[in-house]
């Protein structure tokens, strides 16, 4: 799931690594990285805050009223989502400033090339990291992304 959130939010960190800023075009990539972050620790019952819990998703989306928990666990869960995306942004952050120069590279392929495969792709970025380095990512995030 952390993947997820990273890949999800790589839009928005673009714009801010290489423009400065962001604007309202990855707002739909926003609200579903918060949505697994919530689903994650609500449904899934992986949450450290709460421990090995799992609550039935709402049906209906009419407000607070209609919660099957507490205002209060709500308000820890949105606290320890808000850790999680933020842990997903921080990451997808200092991975594409550390290769920012590899961005650059990739884009002026794509613009040249007008298409790009994966062997382009690798040429470039090289190989897929194994998984070990992408669990290794995650244990440099703070804890909440641990769950």
């Amino acid at each position: 799931l952390f993947s997820q959130l990273c890949m999800l939010l790589g839009g928005r960190v673009a714009e801010r690594v290489f423009f400065g800023d962001i604007s309202t075009g990855a707002v739909d990539d926003l609200q579903r990285a918060t949505k697994i972050a919530m689903d994650k620790l609500l449904s899934y019952g992986m949450s450290k805050e709460i421990g090995h819990l799992a609550y039935k998703p709402q049906d209906k989306t009419d407000g607070r009223s209609w919660m099957n928990f507490s205002e209060d666990l709500h308000s820890r869960v949105e606290n320890e989502a808000r850790e999680l995306v933020d842990a997903a942004y921080q990451h997808t952050h200092k991975t594409l400033s550390e290769n920012k120069d590899k961005m650059h590279e990739l884009a002026e392929e794509l613009l040249k090339q007008k298409e790009i495969h994966k062997a382009d792709i690798e040429t470039i970025l090289g190989p897929r990291p194994p998984r070990a380095d992408v669990d290794a990512a995650k244990k440099e995030a703070p804890a909440a992304v641990e769950a």
